[in-house]
């Protein structure tokens, strides 16, 4: 159970890792681009993503996408997986992106967001 809840904390701060490895380039631009509101970003730093705004979920979006994680509509499995295969609980984490990779929302900013909610709560007691 106490390597669960490890492995719990792991995956959560990978997640959190994936958007800083993206960067304050597109962080900014993003914030611009769906003039999403600070405080909000802050609440998804601390892993609180209950109730996300459109203007949220379309930021998870723009992120992605200038990542080069996110195109046309679905993952570039290729790109997800390179960065997985970089952390040491990477078969969990592999394990936890293709189940979280199914989920479809109603639009890409929601598809976006539901999958990164996923990865985050994946495997978490």
């Amino acid at each position: 159970m106490k390597a669960f809840l490890v492995f719990a904390v792991i995956l959560a701060v990978a997640v959190a890792e994936m958007h800083e490895m993206m960067g304050e380039q597109f962080k900014k631009e993003c914030m611009d681009q769906e003039k999403v509101d600070a405080s909000e970003l802050e609440k998804v730093r601390s892993g609180q993503l209950d109730n996300p705004s459109e203007k949220l979920k379309c930021f998870n979006r723009c992120m992605f996408e200038k990542g080069g994680f996110f195109k046309d509509g679905m993952f570039v499995d290729e790109k997800v997986k390179e960065f997985l295969n970089k952390h040491t609980q990477k078969e969990h984490m592999l394990t936890a992106y293709e189940d979280c990779k199914k989920i479809k929302g109603t639009n890409d900013c929601d598809t976006t967001f539901k999958v990164f909610e996923c990865m985050h709560k994946a495997h978490m007691p």
